[in-house]
């Protein structure tokens, strides 16, 4: 048996050689890790090295492979720790249909809520890029004390010369509430701070698909009436034919909404609950930047005459010259959780 070991075989390791091993492995004066340089790892000839008590140095060995080897991998985990992150959140504030109307005319925007799921790669631990899916609920009211509507139609007649109508609608107490669910689509760079509550921000764009639209609207008093031209009669008060005063006129219907593309930003705390999981609260800005309105081509009353009844159709505000462009608009508040 060796006597440099013990009964085991084992070789007893100096004293001292692992005083100093273990003093540069915990602390080195730069405060990194002890293998980021040559220098430091004992690899260069011209750094303080480990020695024998007979000041024979122990070239590249101040740091034996296996302490390399974890340190090198507790490295990789905390890089890999910051790669992915993948959210559930929920939305709440004004999300609105914004649009402008005539000056009689009053509109409001609504408050609406939505929700999501998003992933992050992080490229480093503080710059990543998100995306997602988010889906978003949107309204609009308007209203109008008195409004008054007349165009001009082809009246055909059995016998005799056709002629034109002009119909002529007066409101009393009008108010319509348009609504609209969307399916959104985010791209955006994100920010980071380090650390166990961290500050992050996020800008870029949604494209946004519309799963539903669909309007309703009550008028307290509808006044219609017909003006002939050629003979200078106005018919009135003939409910047979549509032209007549009605009372409390509910009316509804579907909107077909077109593609939107929205401005993105938002910023918030992500607060650590534990290694992987956070709570993010925060506040979102979006803004639509171009029309979701289709081509204008009806009136808010339209009127038709078969077969000597008349009767009338109810049109969104969305569908007529009243409104040339809308577009979405949301501010408010946004919770989740991150892991």
């Amino acid at each position: 048996m060796n006597g440099r070991g013990d009964p085991c075989g084992r070789p007893h390791i100096n004293k001292h050689i692992m005083k100093h091993i273990m003093k540069r492995i915990i602390v080195r004066r730069d405060g990194a890790c002890p293998v980021s340089t040559p220098r430091h790892c004992g690899l260069d000839p011209q750094s303080p090295t480990l020695g024998d008590r007979k000041g024979r140095p122990y070239i590249g060995r101040a740091y034996p492979a296996p302490t390399i080897i974890v340190c090198l991998l507790l490295a990789t985990t905390h890089v890999q720790a910051q790669t992915h992150e993948f959210s559930a959140y929920a939305l709440g504030g004004l999300s609105s249909l914004q649009y402008s109307a005539p000056t009689s005319m009053k509109v409001a925007g609504g408050f609406g809520a939505g929700g999501g799921v998003g992933y992050t790669y992080f490229m480093t631990p503080q710059w990543g890029i998100s995306t997602g899916l988010e889906f978003s609920l949107a309204s609009a009211t308007l209203t109008a004390d008195k409004y008054h509507d007349e165009y001009t139609l082809f009246f055909p007649r059995a016998v005799g010369e056709d002629e034109t109508l002009k119909f002529i609608s007066d409101f009393v107490g009008y108010e319509e509430k348009q609504s609209a669910t969307y399916l959104h689509i985010p791209l955006k760079a994100r920010y980071q701070t380090t650390g166990t509550h961290r500050f992050q921000a996020g800008a870029g764009l949604k494209l946004g698909f519309a799963l539903s639209g669909s309007y309703d609207g009550t008028i307290k008093s509808l006044t219609t009436s017909g003006d002939f031209p050629k003979t200078e009669i106005i018919v009135g008060g003939e409910p047979k034919h549509a032209l007549a005063t009605y009372p409390n006129v509910p009316y509804s219907g579907d909107l077909s909404l077109g593609l939107n593309v929205a401005l993105s930003v938002d910023a918030g705390m992500r607060w650590g609950l534990s290694e992987k999981l956070g709570l993010y609260t925060g506040v979102y800005l979006d803004y639509g930047v171009v029309n979701i309105l289709p081509s204008p081509t009806a009136h808010l009353v339209e009127y038709d005459l078969e077969l000597n009844e008349g009767t009338l159709t109810y049109n969104s505000v969305f569908t007529t010259q009243l409104v040339d462009k809308a577009n979405l608009f949301s501010v408010g508040v946004k919770v989740g959780v991150a892991f």
